[in-house]
Order: structure tokens, then C-alpha cells, then sequence
């Protein structure tokens, strides 16, 4: 059987990276959403006293302008889910890696209850049983913390929508 084990720092290394691109993609959404404030507070200050027509292109500027911090905020909002996705298949994988680790740590306890006579290889079953329990102990704790951190990023952009969609124009 061809083993299907990770290293703890490639899964580490993993999850670190995911969560690195999921802080990035989160502060670049918070910059659009401060672009759309500066739209919307832009159109609340102006005065739009010359020309109508001068007027109608100043608005359709700024209208402009809204829809584009809207557009980039989609495309981050893209990515992110995009991310999300890939962190919840890690978090998929993670959970195997648990469930693998479990049924080893049974399948070496049972093997050390059926040792009669070699109470050394009992021990070394014993030693195995625990050592898998670990593993799923560290790949459960892995799990939960990937999770966290799309949770974090997916409520964090919830936020940072509906602070975008409170943001209107206003003449």
C-alpha cells in the first residue's frame, strides 16, 4: 500500500499560506471598500452648481467610479471564495488524516491485546497506538485552525460587503 502520509510541516507550511493569502486577499477588500466610502462621501460634498451638463457628467463620473469599487470588490470576493474552497478541501483532507490516524491507533491497540508471550513487541504496539493518537490529536488541531481562519476571512468579508453596500451615493 502506498502511504499517503504528509510531513506536519508541509501540512503547517500549507495552512500558514493559505491563511497568509487569506489576510491579503481581506486587506485588499478593505481598501476597496474605503475607495467606495471615499466615492460615496465624494458624492454627498458636491455642490454640482455649474452647468447641467457639466452636473450630469461630474454624476456619471462618480456613478462610475462606485461601480468600479464595486467590480474590484467582486473580483476579491472571487478569489477569496476561490481560497475558501481550497481551505475547506485541506480541511476535508485533514479530517482523513485524523480518521487514518484513529483506525491505526486501534489497529495497534488491538494487535498489542492479541501479543500473549513478547512483551516487548506489546510495548512497541502499545508505543504505536500512541503515537497515532497523537497524530490524529495534531491533525484535528490542524483542522480546526484552518477552519478558523476561513471562517475569519468569510465573516470578515461579510462585514466589509455589507459596509460597502452602506455606502451610497447621495446628491
Amino acid at each position: 500500500m502506498k502511504e499517503k502520509a504528509e510531513s506536519k510541516e508541509k501540512i503547517k507550511g500549507g495552512i500558514d499560506k493559505r491563511k497568509e493569502k487569506l489576510a491579503r486577499i481581506g486587506e485588499d477588500m478593505e481598501k476597496t471598500v474605503s475607495d467606495k466610502k471615499v466615492t460615496s462621501d465624494t458624492s454627498k460634498k458636491l455642490i454640482l452648481g455649474g452647468t447641467k451638463e457639466g452636473a450630469e457628467k461630474l454624476k456619471e463620473a462618480v456613478r462610475q467610479a462606485s461601480e468600479a469599487t464595486h467590480q474590484e470588490f467582486e473580483k476579491h470576493n472571487t478569489e477569496l471564495v476561490n481560497k475558501c474552497n481550497e481551505c475547506k478541501k485541506a480541511e476535508d483532507d485533514l479530517r482523513d488524516r485524523t480518521n487514518f490516524s484513529r483506525k491505526d491507533a486501534q489497529d495497534s491497540k488491538n494487535a498489542a491485546h492479541q501479543i500473549k508471550e513478547t512483551k516487548n513487541a506489546k510495548n512497541l504496539l502499545t508505543k504505536a497506538e500512541g503515537v497515532a493518537t497523537e497524530d490524529a490529536t495534531h491533525t484535528t488541531n490542524e483542522r480546526k485552525r484552518q477552519e478558523s481562519d476561513r471562517k475569519t476571512s468569510e465573516n470578515r468579508r461579510d462585514q466589509q460587503k455589507n459596509q460597502l453596500n452602506s455606502n451610497k451615493l447621495a446628491w
